[in-house]
């Protein structure tokens, strides 16, 4: 970072860009693993910050891992155009992420990534030349 005249970098969970399962247990665990690089952005004396990932499967979860990741300095959520079985990202299912996001002033920075590819006839409604379109994400079906 110094070398390229970097001040602070913020990490983005890539790994997680598309839902590895949708069994709920196993998305708290991934997640809250992923989130635990809290620990090395503290080392780094503030320079490095990092998006938090969210198990949207469970609501309940979601909610306990989002206040635990703000205060650890969490900059923002991350959120998929379509997720947790299917649900875009204008279903109510996600108001309390939404909600709870805005109470903590964390961002949340939506990202294309693709929902769990092995459902068969997955996100059909927001199928756009075979690649979930972010903008279509946020239409309610008719």
């Amino acid at each position: 970072m110094d070398s390229l005249n970097v001040g602070h970098q913020v990490l983005y969970p890539t790994l997680l860009l598309a839902e590895v399962t949708l069994h709920p247990a196993l998305m708290v665990a991934l997640c809250q693993s992923y989130n635990r690089l809290a620990e090395r952005c503290a080392e780094s004396g503030g320079r490095l910050h990092w998006v938090a990932m969210m198990p949207l499967v469970d609501m309940p979860a979601t909610l306990d891992e989002m206040r635990w990741a703000k205060e650890h300095g969490a900059v923002g959520v991350h959120k998929r155009a379509a997720e947790a079985n299917d649900r875009p990202a204008s279903d109510s299912y996600f108001f309390p992420f939404y909600n709870l996001a805005r109470e903590l002033e964390l961002p949340i920075c939506m990202h294309t990534g693709q929902p769990w590819a092995p459902v068969g006839g997955h996100y059909s409604a927001l199928r756009s030349s075979g690649n979930v379109n972010l903008m279509s994400a946020f239409q309610c079906a008719a």
